[in-house]
């Protein structure tokens, strides 16, 4: 299970975009898993190319998301090669809430599945 100390949200008009600040023992020392979807630029690709692509700890490949399960302290997220165990007790309640939303805008064409945990 990974460590969370808080998430960031951005949605510019262009990029819709998740962070999760993960940590192993040190919260000083913060690795980035990111969910990203960039919809306006998406009819230019091939299907097996569109959706929310995940990247974490700088690694150069990403991954199509494929799943997002949220629980009360946990979001469980699947992707093609991955699976994230995301402990959000950190986290304050009011990013947990957006954090919803901002995976239903991702989602507008039922790309992956959101459920519970």
């Amino acid at each position: 299970m990974e460590n969370v100390s808080f998430i960031n949200i951005e949605d510019d008009g262009i990029d819709l975009i998740l962070s999760f600040a993960v940590y192993d023992s040190d919260p000083g020392d913060i690795e980035s898993l990111i969910l990203m979807r960039t919809p306006s630029y998406e009819s230019f690709l091939e299907d097996y190319e569109r959706g929310v692509s995940v990247s974490f700890k700088n690694i150069e490949d990403s991954f199509r998301l494929k799943s997002v399960a949220l629980g009360d302290d946990i979001v469980e997220i699947s992707d093609e090669e991955n699976k994230y165990v995301l402990d959000m007790r950190r986290v304050e309640k009011e990013e947990i809430n957006e954090l919803e939303g901002i995976l239903k805008k991702m989602n507008f064409d039922n790309n992956f599945f959101i459920g519970r945990v």
